[in-house]
This record gives C-alpha cells, sequence and structure tokens, in this order.
C-alpha cells in the first residue's frame, strides 16, 4: 500500500479538502501537469495534496518510470530539476518537509529530480553532512512524526509522488563529509587524521612533523587509536552507532544524536581532528599551521602557484583519503599513490543504501569539476590532491549498477563540455558550461560546435551521452560565480531567453536536456543562501512568467517528436541575433531569437542596427527566404502553411509542413 494512504489516515481530510483534490487530479490527468505557480502549489493544504496523491496511485505503489530500461541512457532525455526539500518552507522558521516539496512536483514540466542532500548536516549547509544514513530531522513533518511516519517512510512518500508523476529521482553524491561526521567516527580509516600535542596544541603529538603526519604509518596509527576509542565510547552507551536505526524510539534517537556531540568532544580533547579539503587549484595536502585561538587547528592553503588559496578551499568538509602516500602541498612525490579500500567501499556503499531501500534511480556527483586536472599523464592514473579520481569514479558507477541495475544514471557536476573524457569513465551526462556564458554570439556557436561534437560522439556509443543546458543551477549564487541567481540577474525575459535555448537546443543525436532549479518557473529566488544557511527560498508567486513558462512546454512537447529525429539544415550565430533550422521528418522547424539590444523595433518592422549583419525581418515573418526552402536532403517545403510561435519580441518559431 502506499505511504500516502497512511498519510491521509494521519491527517484525516475534511469534505471540501477532497473536492480541492478531485478537481486537481482532473486537471492534472486533462493537462499532464498543475498549471499553478510553485507558490499556489506550496500554499495548498496538506489534506489536499495527501488526498491528491492517494487518488492518483488508487491504492498501488507507483514502480519507478525507469527501472525497466535496458541502459542508463534514458537521462539524456530527461529534463531535470533540482529541489532542495528543507528551503520549500513559506514561513520563517518553518523548514519545507518531504510533504512540502511534493506539492511542487506536479507542476514541474521535467522528468527527473535531482535532490538535494537530505541527510543530517552541520554549519547550516546541507552539503556539510553529517551521516550516510541518517535524515535531517528538519526535513521531517511533524504531525506525520507524531502518527507514527518515521522518517524513512516520509521520504519514501515523496520518492512515490515522483514515481506516480512519472518522475525519476537523484541521490546527491559528495566525496566528502563535515569535518567531524558519523562515518569519520564509525570508519576512521576511510579519512585523514591529524592528532594535536595534549598541552600545546599548536604542535603535532610526539613531535610529528606536518612533512610526515600523512605517511601510511602515521595514519594507520591514528585510525586505530580512533576506532579503539570510538568502540569503547559506544559500549559505554550501550550503542553500536550514532546513526538511526529502523527501530529506534525517539528517546533513542535523542540519546544517539547527544552522544554523537560527547563523541566529538572526546575526539577534540584527545587532540583528533580530520584533515579538511584543499583548494580546487591545488595539489598535494594542506599542511597544518597551528591552532587557532578559538579552538581548531589552522591549515595552509596554497595552489599550484605556490599562492595563498584558502579562499577557495572548504574548510568544513573532509575528503574520504581515497589514497595512501599524497605528499604535502608544495613537496614532490616520493612513492606511488596506493588506494584505499577502506574509502573506496564507503563511498560507493553510501548511494547503495539509498538506491536499494528507496529506490533511486540516478546519482549527481558533486565536486568532480577537476577530474582531470587533479592526476598524472600516464600510466597509474595516479592522484595530485584529495579529490577522487577517474578510476575512483569508474568504479562507483560500475559499483552502482550491481546487481541487475543497468538502468541507474549518473550525471557529473562539470561545469564544462569535456564529453569524450566524462563518457569514457561511466557518466551518461555533464551539467555543462551553459550557465557561466552569457547568450550571444560566442554562446550560440559553442552550442551549434557542441551539438555537432554530441551527434558524432553518440554515433560510436552503444548507449547515448548528452550535456545538459542549464537555465539556473543552485550554485549560481556563489559569490565566487555570479553573486546571484540567474532568476535575480537577468529577471523574467532574460530567463525566457535561457528555456528558450534550453528546450530547442538539441535534436537527433545530439542530447541537450534542459536542467532547472525548482522556483524557476514563477521567479522564485534565493535558493544558494537556503542551500548554505537555514533558511526557505523567497517565493515570487509571478503569474505572468509561469504561465509563459507552461506555454513554452506545451510548444516543446509538441515538437519533441521531431526534434528527437531531427537533423540540422542550417545555423547561424550573428554579433546580435542567431536562427537554425531543424528538419524533424514532415516539419521544418526554425528557431530564432535576439539577443538583447540587438534589433531596432519600428512600424516597419525590425531592422538590425549593423547593416552588415545578413537578415531582417517584420516581427511575425520568415526572416531567413521569402519563397521555397530546399533542404540539401532534397525535401520541399510549403512556405504558404507557415505557422509562426512568437514566444516574446525576440523569440520566435517557425513551423514550415512538407508538400504533399
Amino acid at each position: 500500500m502506499p505511504v500516502w494512504n497512511h498519510i491521509v489516515e494521519i491527517l484525516k481530510p475534511q469534505a471540501d479538502h477532497r473536492t480541492q483534490a478531485e478537481a486537481l487530479v482532473q486537471e492534472y490527468r486533462r493537462r499532464g501537469c498543475l498549471p499553478q505557480t510553485p507558490l499556489e502549489l506550496l500554499s495548498l493544504p496538506d489534506e489536499v495534496i495527501a488526498v491528491f496523491y492517494a487518488i492518483l496511485m488508487d491504492g498501488k505503489v507507483p514502480f519507478s518510470p525507469v527501472a525497466d530500461q535496458a541502459d542508463s541512457g534514458w537521462i539524456t532525455q530527461a529534463s531535470a530539476c533540482f529541489v532542495n526539500i528543507r528551503a520549500t518552507g513559506l514561513q520563517e522558521g518553518q523548514f519545507g518537509t518531504f510533504l512540502q516539496a511534493s506539492k511542487l512536483l506536479p507542476g514541474l514540466r521535467v522528468k527527473a529530480l535531482h535532490l538535494a542532500p537530505f541527510l543530517e548536516y552541520e554549519f547550516g549547509t546541507v552539503y556539510a553532512i553529517r551521516s550516510l544514513k541518517t535524515i535531517a530531522p528538519q526535513l521531517l513533518h511533524p504531525a506525520l512524526l507524531e502518527g507514527g511516519l518515521r522518517a524513512p517512510l516520509q521520504l519514501d512518500a515523496f520518492i512515490q509522488a515522483a514515481h506516480v508523476l512519472g518522475k525519476a529521482v537523484g541521490f546527491d553524491l559528495e566525496p566528502h563529509t563535515a569535518q567531524y561526521s558519523i562515518p569519520a567516527l564509525e570508519v576512521p580509516e576511510a579519512f585523514r587524521w591529524i592528532k594535536l600535542f595534549p598541552t600545546d596544541r599548536n604542535w603535532l603529538d610526539s613531535m610529528i612533523q606536518p612533512d610526515t603526519v600523512y605517511t601510511r604509518e602515521v595514519q594507520d596509527r591514528f585510525a586505530s587509536e580512533i576506532r579503539t576509542l570510538i568502540t569503547s565510547f559506544l559500549r559505554d552507551r550501550s550503542l553500536h552507532t550514532f546513526d538511526e536505526e529502523e527501530n529506534d524510539s525517539a528517546e533513542t534517537l535523542a540519546n544517539k544524536r547527544q552522544s554523537f556531540q560527547d563523541a566529538i568532544q572526546l575526539m577534540i580533547r584527545e587532540g583528533y581532528w580530520t584533515v579538511p579539503a584543499h583548494a580546487w587549484d591545488s595539489e598535494g595536502l594542506p599542511r597544518f599551521a597551528g591552532y587557532h585561538p578559538d579552538g581548531y587547528p589552522t591549515f595552509q592553503y596554497l595552489n599550484r602557484q605556490g599562492n595563498d588559496s584558502s579562499e577557495h578551499a572548504y574548510h568544513i568538509v573532509t575528503p574520504f583519503a581515497f589514497y595512501h602516500h599524497l605528499p604535502l602541498q608544495g613537496t614532490n612525490i616520493r612513492q606511488k599513490p596506493e588506494s584505499n579500500p577502506a574509502a573506496l567501499d564507503l563511498f560507493c556503499s553510501a548511494f547503495l543504501h539509498w538506491r536499494d531501500r528507496h529506490h533511486f534511480d540516478f546519482v549527481r556527483h558533486d565536486s568532480v569539476d577537476h577530474v582531470f586536472d587533479s592526476i598524472f599523464d600516464g600510466d597509474g592514473n595516479w592522484p595530485l590532491s584529495d579529490r577522487p579520481t577517474p578510476s575512483v569514479l569508474a568504479e562507483f558507477i560500475r559499483r552502482s549498477k550491481l546487481p541487475g541495475k543497468p538502468f541507474i544514471a549518473h550525471l557529473a557536476e562539470r561545469l564544462g563540455n569535456e564529453a569524450e573524457d566524462y563518457s569514457a569513465i561511466g557518466y551518461d551526462l555533464l551539467l555543462g558550461s551553459d550557465m557561466m556564458e552569457t547568450v550571444g554570439q560566442a554562446h550560440l556557436d559553442k552550442s551549434f560546435r557542441l551539438q555537432g561534437q554530441l551527434e558524432d560522439l553518440n554515433v560510436r556509443r552503444k548507449s547515448p551521452f548528452a550535456v545538459a543546458f542549464a537555465v539556473d543551477t543552485h550554485d549560481t549564487g556563489n559569490p565566487f560565480f555570479w553573486g546571484q541567481s540567474l532568476t535575480e540577474k537577468l529577471g523574467a525575459e532574460g530567463m525566457k531567453t535561457r528555456l528558450f535555448l534550453s528546450r530547442f537546443l538539441g535534436w537527433g543525436k545530439g542530447k541537450r536536456p534542459k536542467y532547472e532549479v525548482m522556483g524557476l518557473a514563477d521567479l522564485s529566488g534565493g535558493l544558494f543562501p537556503a542551500n548554505v544557511s537555514e533558511k526557505n527560498m523567497v517565493w515570487a508567486g509571478d503569474t505572468t512568467f509561469n504561465d509563459w513558462y507552461h506555454r513554452l512546454e506545451d510548444l516543446y512537447s509538441e515538437l519533441k517528436p521531431s526534434l528527437e529525429k531531427g537533423t540540422l539544415v542550417e545555423s547561424f550565430a550573428g554579433r546580435s541575433y542567431a536562427w537554425w533550422m531543424v528538419s524533424g521528418g514532415s516539419t521544418l522547424m526554425v528557431f530564432a531569437l535576439w539577443y538583447e539590444d540587438g534589433w531596432a523595433f519600428s512600424e516597419t518592422g525590425v531592422e538590425h542596427n549593423d547593416a552588415k549583419e545578413k537578415y531582417s525581418a517584420k516581427p511575425g515573418e520568415f526572416p531567413f527566404a521569402q519563397k521555397d526552402v530546399n533542404t540539401k536532403a532534397g525535401n520541399h517545403w510549403n512556405m504558404r502553411a507557415l505557422r509562426t510561435e512568437e514566444l516574446s519580441p525576440v523569440l520566435k518559431v517557425w513551423l514550415i509542413p512538407g508538400k504533399s
């Protein structure tokens, strides 16, 4: 029986709740989505969404829409949306829950959900995960907990909601944990440690020097000492793990959380600290530099040029120690790095737990942006720093599909377009560089080139590979990127252009699935702050933009079959506008956009400000020829039956059927 039946029993919806839910079900079945804004959907009563899903499931637990796929290539045609459960709340101090976030799903015009980390975390950021097995209590619905619906079942409810709507669900994998985490304490050999001198913490214990503390011998000794301490500590508390287990009472769980905090204090008293991650542009490991007056060790972070790179370092997380014998920064490697099975096994098992218990369909890999510039060239695939290597990631991908799970797909969080390299590891999809690029001639030229590269690559592959078009991402608000989300930076018209490109760049064997973030449909903002601190998004409720979003998606749904079998006829990227023609069998599709300030609008039509440009046109007219168009394949198109779709004054689609 679906979890939603149990939720209905707990919430006890009234007659008006059922009536509203039934109306929503009818609208969803008619349109294939709910057209309300994200804000309107999130404002639905809990009872209404519970009845909505219970009706859709009709007493049957829904299966994953991709579990029957023979390989993971499905994700190359599945648009995706980033969803942060915690940030879906509407009131200050009242966080989103799995039930609350499920209200968004019927309005998302995507086929896959990239779920932000939902595990217990530290420092307010969902990416500093404290556990690999315990769900963050902030994401749980209090009334459902009172009714006996424990954390795993509340997650199951969300995944069942996604699956009944035909959406796959992705797990966010980190190659690190919080500085002190449950896995670090319980599997210390999978991480890297230092030990401070008990009376003067500006020195390492036993007068070990920073250039020898990372040797295999020292690290093995630290791991053995920590394991002995933690095993004894757990025994004294009548526990065998700090993680939540199925039969834990509320009292037991509270005891575990307090015991974990006490264990951290034990580690600090004994002088044991994990080693934080280095900066992205580093080689080697960070160097212990002393003890801060506020009570924690400090490290020196030097980049490859020997300059201070501390502003780019991740001070609050510790990476898995995938290799022994990594050098200290600034020193030459004297010993061949040796794989650490404990770290690799723990890293791989993290996803398998959630795949098998909760039926996740794909993995998004965080912090793999510098995989290929963090290893030695030549044999051995030796690492230069504390990041996972291609061989580590390839092994993870291999294990993720075993046994009998060939459909498990993998998205690499790489802000680039190296399709050949990442596909060779086993990835199916790259995030792409679009989030860092301004729409213009250079961007469109790159996009047309990339389309050709993907087509060539996919001719040679059994399973397709794609580079997503990221309309916006959860990281664009980072001060090291744009400093604000693209929604906030570009406004409605700018986001229309990006959405237009995300849907109509990509055809035939050149896969470019859309990647968006929650709240995009009504121009909501504040996602990055909501990821790194305990805040909700700022839900805008822009109905005008939301209506446009669904209009675009309706047009894309109509054209998708033609795009999937489409071939490029011709393309052009000028300094102020671009267009491309795609033959989709019986229809020629022409897509055109004009860049900001590139065109002058007048009573006589649209004329370009630069006389050197090739074309001009009146709004609604086909600007490239006033007679029949013959493609290289010899197809003949009926210009008199031309249909124009004007999505904005600068975004247009012309559809020309073939002559019979």
